[in-house]
């Protein structure tokens, strides 16, 4: 779930089977949808042409791809949530 313009970018938590990512940009005009993609490369150091978004494009909810096997997937995401960058809330 994507919370756009929040005063950091932020892997908060998992809710369910969803990733909690708080967002800087605001949800005008695609900005939050690349600054979702930009943060995921970005924290996850992997280049920015593996992280693509597959749905939610208007939603808060969306669903990423990664070119990746389930457990580079798993390790990427506990990785980004056990960095200091993440959010307490």
């Amino acid at each position: 779930m994507v919370h756009p313009k929040s005063s950091r970018n932020s892997i908060d938590s998992i809710q369910g089977n969803a990733l909690k990512i708080h967002i800087t940009a605001p949800p005008v005009e695609g900005a939050a949808n690349e600054a979702v993609v930009s943060f995921l490369a970005k924290t996850w150091r992997i280049p920015k042409k593996d992280v693509s978004l597959v749905q939610g494009l208007k939603s808060r909810h969306k669903v990423i791809f990664l070119p990746y096997d389930l457990d580079r997937v798993v390790e990427l995401i506990e990785k980004a949530l056990d960095t200091p960058h993440r959010g307490k809330r």
